[in-house]
This record gives C-alpha cells, sequence and structure tokens, in this order.
C-alpha cells in the first residue's frame, strides 16, 4: 500500500484500487481493460521515476501511474533492463530518486529514472537468495536490506553481507517480513518470532516474552512514528508492539473477516493500513477501524 496526495493505493489480485483518505470513497479500480499488464499486483509504492508516480509491482512488469494525467505506463523485459517480468517486492529511496526491485527469483534491480541507469545484484553478487520476499531501506537510504527464504542481506555501495544462520545463531534462516525503525533497528519477522538487530546484537519477540504475541510467523512489520511497531502474521493476527517491546497493546478488532494478512502499512500521522484476504482494507486511527471497501467485491 501507498499514500499519495490524500488518497491509499492498494495493489490486489485482481488489480489497484485507490480511496480518497478524508472520505473513504473509493476513486476507483483499474485492471487490465485500464491498462495495467496483469492484475496479479504483488506491490505499489509512490516514487518520484524522475516524476512522482504511483509505481505497481505485477507478475507482468510494472506499471506507472501519473494521477494529474489518469495514464498508465509500463516497464517489462521488453522495453527496459528488467531481470525479470515478476516483481515480487518495490522500495523507493525518494532522496535519489531509485527504484528498487524485487523479483521473485531474480534478485534485486536498482533503477534511476533521471539518470537512466541500471544495476542489479543477485545471488551471483553476495546475495543470501534469488528469491526476494520483502525489503526495506535505512532512514537516509544508504543500507537497503533484503528478506529471503535463505536469510537477510544486507546491501550497500560497499558490501553485501549475508546474514544467515552462521551469522546470526538463530533457529532457522527464513526471514518473510522486514523493517527498519526510525533509530536504525533492523526488524526480522520469521517462523520464530520477530527478531530486532541492533548494534549487532540479536534480540527474538515471541509469545514467550511478549504478552499477547500473535501465533504464527510474522510476515509484515510496519514501524510507527511513536517508536511502536506493528507487525502481523500470515493468520491475519495483528500486533501492535509498544516502544519497549514488552505487550501487544490493546486495540479493537479488525472488521469483517479477515483470513490472512497481505500487508500493513503506516503513515506520517501513525495511522495504520491492514490489507487482508477477505476483508479488503481498513484504516485504524488508534481509536477505531474504517473499512475501505470496492462495491460489488
Amino acid at each position: 500500500m501507498a499514500v499519495l496526495d490524500g488518497r491509499l493505493y492498494a495493489a490486489t489480485e485482481g488489480g489497484v484500487a485507490a480511496w480518497e483518505l478524508a472520505s473513504g470513497n473509493l476513486v476507483r479500480k483499474w485492471t487490465t481493460l485500464d491498462g495495467l499488464t496483469h492484475n496479479l499486483a504483488s506491490s505499489v509504492v509512490a516514487c518520484p521515476v524522475p516524476e512522482m508516480r504511483v509505481v505497481v509491482g505485477t507478475a507482468k512488469g510494472i506499471n506507472l501511474y501519473d494521477p494529474k494525467a489518469n495514464k498508465w505506463q509500463s516497464l517489462t523485459r521488453a522495453n527496459s533492463k528488467m531481470a525479470s517480468d515478476s516483481v515480487a517486492a518495490l522500495l523507493c529511496d525518494p532522496r535519489s530518486g531509485t527504484l528498487i526491485i524485487g523479483y521473485d527469483s531474480s534478485g534485486l534491480d536498482f533503477y534511476n529514472a533521471k539518470a537512466g541507469t541500471w544495476g542489479h545484484v543477485g545471488q551471483k553478487e553476495g546475495l543470501a537468495s534469488d528469491y526476494v520476499n520483502a525489503m526495506a531501506a535505512s532512514a537516509d537510504g544508504k543500507e537497503v536490506w533484503v528478506a529471503s527464504p535463505f536469510g537477510a542481506t544486507l546491501v550497500t555501495d560497499k558490501e553485501v553481507k549475508i546474514y544467515d544462520q552462521k551469522v546470526t545463531k538463530l533457529a532457522s534462516d527464513g526471514v518473510s517480513g522486514i523493517a527498519v525503525d526510525a533509530a536504525g533497528n533492523v526488524w526480522w519477522g520469521m517462523f520464530e518470532g520477530l527478531v530486532k538487530l541492533s548494534k549487532g546484537a540479536y534480540k527474538l519477540f515471541t509469545d514467550k516474552t511478549v504478552a499477547q504475541f500473535p501465533f504464527g510467523t510474522v510476515t509484515t512489520i510496519a514501524p510507527a512514528p511513536d517508536g511502536s511497531l506493528w507487525l502481523g502474521t500470515g493468520f491475519g493476527d495483528l500486533c501492535h508492539l509498544d516502544a519497549a517491546g514488552q505487550k501487544c497493546l490493546a486495540m479493537k478488532s479488525i472488521p469483517g473477516n479477515p483470513v490472512g494478512l497481505n500487508g500493513l502499512a503506516v503513515d506520517g500521522a501513525g495511522q495504520l493500513y491492514y490489507a487482508s484476504d477477505g476483508a479488503g482494507v481498513s484504516a485504524y486511527d488508534g481509536k477505531g477501524w474504517r473499512q475501505l471497501t470496492v462495491p460489488g467485491e
């Protein structure tokens, strides 16, 4: 999910939907009939490429939406240097105007539209795996962290470093979700629970150490402006971890009947957006939930 100019954009299995945040009204939903290269959309970011665009990763390349002109453009292997058409995750460095593309089996591409340059980092260049589950960047954009089934990888302009069991001494390698908070702490979502990497030290959070910690693999992580952390599992369970990391804060029940979590996002005001299977997208302001729906779906 991505927020741009008062709208929330969501990538779905049936296209891309957008809502006006002030009213909660649907702007519209776009599919291949409207210019998308594929309806199976995996990720969406707002990124200057070089003009600000809503960038959507799909199973058949990338789609770029210009809200002012209400037009779509596309990037695929046929018209660019993309390593693959099957996009798993997107990340944007707004400072440099670099779009980072994570593929489901082809590593990473770094695309700077203003300079017209492409760079590639894959397993041959040092990634733990070419299979990318998720990505996150440090506040200054100098560090890119990559989650994969075979460990996490730190990518900078100076090194590519793998964090697997040999390094972390954790029980497994699989990293499903990843995030970097404002303080520079790196968070990994794993089968074992939630892992915090801070100044070279690892701390594991589980249902044995945190009150009301959710069951299942932590798949999605979203830091909040107040230092707290939102995390969710593949079963759709949600935890708002307090800044001290001691408990999941109380909240009202998620509306609808979510059967799985697809993504979390937090805006600058601290509002949470929760995308699920079965219940669409919901927004939580700390007091209550508001559902953002597509009529007829």
